[in-house]
């Protein structure tokens, strides 16, 4: 089952998902081997397990449709194909249909506009400082709703 799961991944997807959890590469180490950034190795690793969930149809049967058929992509393929369309490791005629997608459609624009402000967020790996004394105000402040919780359910917490 897990290897239908992994086998049914497009390939962006099944490549960094192998090289991470079967090589165990680092994520520096993905980025380089498949000469894509961290940022999108991160995204991927991300987005594989719902790419594995989703029904998706091929590349290879989006081209025996366009013979019958003029060609329209839907939202749901296309969410498949941002992280290739923002690396630019799609295959021209894909592109070309997500680019057309991409024109009409604000959902999967938005998408794409969110993705690339993730890459920009998580390309850098800074580490921010929290502020002074916000650790402890934490720590109180879930001391205090876990106080204010029926009694009943404290047994569900076992360390």
């Amino acid at each position: 089952m897990l290897q239908e799961a992994i086998t049914s991944l497009s390939p962006i997807y099944r490549e960094v998902l192998l090289l991470r959890d079967v090589e165990e590469l680092s994520i520096e180490e993905t980025a380089t081997a498949l000469t894509i950034s961290v940022a999108s190795v991160k995204v991927r690793l991300h987005r594989a397990p719902y790419a594995a969930e989703s029904t998706r149809t091929t590349a290879q049967e989006y081209k025996s449709k366009k013979e019958v058929v003029s060609m329209v992509i839907e939202c749901k393929h296309v969410w498949d194909y941002i992280s290739g369309y923002l690396d630019g490791s799609l295959s021209p005629e894909t592109k070309d249909l997500v680019q057309r997608h991409l024109e009409h459609c604000e959902i999967c624009s938005a998408i794409l506009d969110s993705t690339r402000n993730i890459l920009v967020l998580t390309a850098d790996d800074r580490v921010f400082e929290l502020p002074v004394g916000y650790s402890e105000r934490l720590h109180a402040r879930l001391a205090k709703e876990i106080a204010r919780r029926p009694s009943g359910l404290d047994d569900d917490s076992a360390d």
